[in-house]
């Protein structure tokens, strides 16, 4: 029995594709289809690659920014995204549906806590170790 290409390329597709993005793996679409409207809140998949490079550079700003964030965010779980807080919630998975939600499996934005980063001991064998 042949599926209708009107229900492989809607329902379906949109499910096994954000199964495999939620494994962070590419989705796979039949020629023609796409998941443009389908996956969190009408965002477009992006190319893993870049979404990798995304999270990144999200990542890199954090860290940059976070003796920043800690006195206005200290304990909260954030979701971080061009480089900035969009919300910031008491639970990680308060975040991460919010995220999702907003911005779709493939978002491009990081989940972290705030909490602040004791320096790190830098001896004088560290500095001239070759």
């Amino acid at each position: 029995m042949k599926r209708s290409s009107a229900v492989w390329d809607g329902a379906r597709t949109t499910e096994r594709a954000e199964r495999r993005l939620a494994c962070g793996k590419a989705p796979r679409l039949r020629k023609g289809a796409s998941l443009a409207g389908h996956v969190g809140a009408g965002h477009a998949v992006s190319p893993m690659t870049t979404v990798r490079d995304k999270v990144r550079e999200e990542t890199q700003a954090f860290e940059e920014l976070l003796s920043d964030l800690t006195s206005v965010y200290a304990g909260k779980w954030i979701v971080f995204r061009d480089r900035q807080v969009q919300g910031s919630y008491e639970t990680e998975e308060e975040a991460y549906q919010a995220a999702v939600a907003e911005f779709g499996y493939a978002g491009g934005f990081i989940i972290v806590q705030v909490v602040p980063r004791p320096p790190s001991p830098l001896t004088a064998a560290m500095l001239f170790m070759a």
